[in-house]
Formats: structure tokens, C-alpha cells, sequence
């Protein structure tokens, strides 16, 4: 803590005199303690600076929500998760592909042939926290970047089973179809490390003059 220290106001003492007294006793004088008073007033404005600073962090936090963004980006451009790349696309959407009497189904990079999935995710900072999210939603109502990130597991309707028939000619037989995890909301140890230091950073700024 020697860089907080050195902003401590400078203590002095002194000790007053062993004395004889005229019967041989000895008596102590007291030890003074004094605060010089334009240091004392710079740590106060020191602490209020940095109060100042904890008190809204919004500046620091707009910095780390585009990082944010930053890194959600890059998940996007190396189709990879936390643990490795994303998980292929499954046959039946090859064979889909194949079959489609109209239907665009695209083939390109994983959840991001468009880019509309990757720019529907937002960031948005506050005077205490960053985050990003995305709000795209599903015909049916869902949020389409939980359902990749999570993965899913969608049970398949009558109506469904009609739909595939008509649009790619495909008897569904089974009972569910499986989204695998591609996750994109993570953040490495390098990340986390750079955040904390762009907090560290903002909040030393307020012991400086």
C-alpha cells in the first residue's frame, strides 16, 4: 500500500523531557500528535475523488459493454465456444438444403450466413454493471440466441411434420429435433483479466491530483 501511503498526511510527534523532580521522581511528558493540515485536506479530496468514482462507474462501463461486444464478435467470426468449435450442421439440414422448394436454407457460416443474429445482440452499460443481449425472437415467440447458446430440444407437432413434408419433402418420424449449445455469451481468463484492469485503472485515476 505504499502508493496509498504516500498521500497520508505526514504524522509528527514528540516526546517532552524525562525531568527530575525535586524528590528524585521522574515524570513523562506528553507525547503530541499533530495532523499537518494541507495533507490532511488532499487525503479528503483524495477519498472523495475515488468515492466520486465508485459512485458512478458508467464511464469505465461503456468502455467494458463495447469490449463486450468486441469478444461476442470474435465468437461469431471463429465459430467457437468455450470448449471448441461450434458443432456442425446436422445432415438434415444439408439434406434440407437440398430439397428446398423455395426455402432459403442457408449454408454458410454457423448462425451467421445473414449477420442478423450476430447484430441483433446489443450492449448496454450503467453506472454499476455492462452487459449484452440480444432480443431477436422466433416466429413462435422464442429467443433465437438462447436457443442456440443453450441449445434446445423441440418436440415435433403434426403441424410440424406437415411443414417438412410440403416444404422439403421429409417424413419426420421422430419425436423431438436437437439444436446443439453454440455458445457465444463466454469470456476467457485473458478477457476477465483486461476488464478487471480497465476497472482497476478508472477507479486508480481518483487517486491521482
Amino acid at each position: 500500500m505504499s502508493g496509498f501511503a504516500a498521500v497520508f498526511p505526514n504524522i509528527t510527534g514528540t516526546t517532552g523531557r524525562i525531568k527530575k523532580t525535586l524528590s528524585g521522581r521522574s515524570s513523562v511528558g506528553v507525547l503530541n500528535i499533530s495532523f499537518d493540515a494541507p495533507d490532511l485536506q488532499a487525503l479528503l479530496d483524495m477519498l472523495a475523488r475515488v468515492k466520486a468514482k465508485t459512485n458512478d462507474m458508467f464511464p469505465v462501463m461503456y468502455d467494458i459493454s463495447k469490449e463486450l461486444a468486441e469478444i461476442v464478435d470474435r465468437h461469431f467470426d471463429r465459430q467457437q465456444g468455450p470448449y471448441g468449435k461450434w458443432s456442425p450442421r446436422s445432415p438434415m439440414t444439408h439434406l434440407m438444403a437440398q430439397r428446398s422448394r423455395g426455402l432459403k436454407i442457408h449454408t454458410g457460416p454457423l448462425l451467421n450466413a445473414t449477420g442478423k443474429l450476430k447484430g441483433s445482440f446489443k450492449p448496454k452499460a450503467y453506472t454499476k454493471k455492462a452487459s449484452i443481449g440480444s432480443r431477436l425472437k422466433t416466429k413462435s415467440g422464442e429467443n433465437l440466441g438462447a436457443i442456440q447458446h443453450f441449445g434446445s430440444l423441440i418436440r415435433v407437432t403434426p403441424k410440424m411434420q406437415k411443414w417438412f413434408k410440403a416444404n422439403f419433402w421429409l417424413n419426420l418420424e421422430v419425436g423431438f429435433l436437437i439444436i446443439p449449445s453454440r455458445e457465444m455469451l463466454y469470456m476467457t481468463q485473458s478477457d476477465r483479466k483486461k476488464m478487471l484492469n480497465m476497472v482497476q485503472e478508472y477507479i486508480m485515476e481518483g487517486f491521482e491530483r
